[in-house]
Formats: C-alpha cells, sequence, structure tokens
C-alpha cells in the first residue's frame, strides 16, 4: 500500500518510536506562524472540517502497524491544526480499540480548546502537547499570525479548563524568536501563566533559522541563562537549543 496519511516511524527523545499521521491537507491550519518549517498557511480556518474520511486514515495506519514494528506513539499532527479535523475523536478512538498498547499523541496550537467537544476528544490522547510562545495579545498576533476569531485570551482559558479535565501527562512548549518574545518582562508573564496551568514538562525551543532576515534564534548563551534563571522552578524544563 502506498500511503498518503502515514509518514514513517521516527524516534523522538522522551517518547521512544513514533509514528507520524498526517490528516491535514497542506497547509490548514488556524495560525500562520511566523517561524512554522511547514511552510505558509494556505487555507486558514476556524471552523472543524473532515478531511479526509476517518476509515480511509485508520486503514493506513493499521496497515502500517501490521507490516512494521509497532511503535510507542501515534503523532496526530502534521501539516496544519490538528483539532480542526472533525473526525479526531473518532480516529484517536479506533487507534486506541484496535491498538491499546500504541498512544496517541497530539501536538495543538490550543487554539480551539476552548470548546468542550473539542477538550474531550483531545483527552482520549495519552500524550498531550501544546504550543504557547506568549501571553500578550499582540505579540501573539505578531508570531502565530492567527484566524481573525482567535483571541489569546479564549486560547489560554481553553487551555487552562483542559488541564482541568485530563488527567494524562501534559507537556507545554514555547518557540523563542529573538526580539520578539525573549524579554525579561515576556518570559516572566508566560512562565506565571504556565505555573498557573500546571502542565508536567515544559520545552523551551527558538526557531530553527533565520526565515526572510525577520526571525531569528536566541542564543545558546541565552538559552543556559534560562536553565540557571529557572533552575528552582518547581517544574520539569527542558531548553532544547
Amino acid at each position: 500500500m502506498s500511503y498518503k496519511f502515514v509518514k514513517g516511524t521516527n524516534d523522538i527523545g522522551g517518547l521512544g518510536s513514533v509514528l507520524g499521521v498526517d490528516f491535514s491537507p497542506h497547509k490548514v491550519c488556524s495560525f500562520n506562524c511566523m517561524y512554522c518549517g511547514v511552510g505558509p498557511t494556505t487555507r486558514m480556518i476556524f471552523d472543524r472540517e473532515e478531511f479526509y474520511p476517518v476509515e480511509d486514515v485508520f486503514d493506513e495506519i493499521r496497515d502500517y502497524v501490521e507490516k512494521n514494528s509497532k511503535p510507542d506513539h501515534v503523532m496526530l499532527t502534521g501539516s496544519g491544526e490538528p483539532t480542526l479535523y472533525s473526525g479526531f475523536g473518532r480516529l484517536t478512538k479506533a487507534i486506541k480499540e484496535v491498538f491499546p498498547d500504541i498512544k496517541p499523541t497530539i501536538y495543538t496550537n490550543g487554539s480551539l480548546l476552548h470548546h468542550q467537544d473539542v477538550r474531550d476528544e483531545v483527552s482520549l490522547c495519552d500524550l498531550v502537547m501544546i504550543n504557547l510562545n506568549t501571553v500578550d495579545e499582540m505579540t501573539f498576533r505578531r508570531i502565530c499570525r492567527p484566524h481573525k476569531k482567535v483571541a489569546l485570551d479564549s486560547v489560554i482559558d481553553g487551555i487552562k479548563q483542559f488541564r482541568a479535565q485530563y488527567t494524562g501527562p501534559l507537556w507545554m512548549d514555547v518557540v523563542l524568536v529573538k526580539g520578539i518574545n525573549d524579554s525579561e518582562e515576556a518570559l516572566e508573564g508566560l512562565m506565571d501563566t504556565v505555573m498557573g496551568i500546571g502542565p508536567d514538562l515544559y520545552r523551551v525551543g527558538t526557531v530553527r533559522q533565520t526565515v526572510e532576515g525577520r526571525v531569528e534564534p536566541v542564543s545558546a548563551e541565552f538559552g543556559e541563562r534560562l536553565k540557571k534563571k529557572w533552575e528552582n522552578v518547581p517544574l520539569e524544563i527542558v531548553v532544547a537549543f
């Protein structure tokens, strides 16, 4: 079988073997992040759609798993925001029912977590990873360039509501962009909010490369200063650059 949705398995630190599954048309998202490695968003939406039949996506997952070694995780993300896929909950249930030893995992921008049905579906995952780059609305719009219906307060409130109902491991991360969300004030505000949410792990990263001369990574030295600054914070923090 040739695969349209299954992207193969990679070993990812801390997770083991991860099977990537991409059910988002390239590139449909609720954000158009200035640093996105997938490329610019070509169709920005905020209403959920069933881009492809759940059965077609799951058939590929089943075929791949039966023909290859079983992965530790199935990563449900890819070319866009995964919660925009209205079949997300049904797909996750199918994976858990047929392959109970494989952990469905999601990496989301959190933009739809203010909806109860989305929170319920994401709660089916065995590991949830959420990105939050800032707690300032103007900075949020500069970095993430969201759909006009997305407000940062709603995103943060949705994440907090999700944390209140989700009993599994929650990881959060920030992508730092030099000169935009790396100030002392920005980082203090972000850390206060993250501490209030209470993830199990907080990953701090930066953009991978300069983009169009306007998106630059922070330095490794900056990362070392952050490690020292946050060494007594009662939260597991990984500075990954």
